[in-house]
C-alpha cells in the first residue's frame, strides 16, 4: 500500500470520530402548578383553603425558582 494512501486514508478515519457530546444542564423536573376547586361553605373552609393554596404556590414557586436558577447557571 501506497504510504501517502495509507496517511490520507488515517485522516479520513480520524475526521470520522464520533463529535463529544454537547454539554445539557441536568435540572430537576418541576411539577405543573395548577389550582385546585375547592367547594367553600364556611368562613373556616374559606381560610382552609387559603391556606392550602398560599403553601401550595410557596412550594411550585421553589420549584420554579430552581429550575431557573439550574438553567441559569449550568
Amino acid at each position: 500500500m501506497n504510504p501517502v494512501f495509507a496517511a490520507a486514508l488515517l485522516l479520513m478515519l480520524a475526521a470520522c470520530t464520533a463529535a463529544p457530546p454537547a454539554a445539557v444542564p441536568v435540572c430537576p423536573a418541576v411539577p405543573e402548578c395548577l389550582r385546585r376547586q375547592t367547594d367553600i361553605r364556611t368562613h373556616a373552609d374559606l381560610v382552609r383553603a387559603l391556606v392550602a393554596e398560599r403553601a401550595a404556590f410557596d412550594q411550585c414557586k421553589a420549584a420554579r425558582d430552581t429550575l431557573a436558577a439550574c438553567l441559569e447557571n449550568p
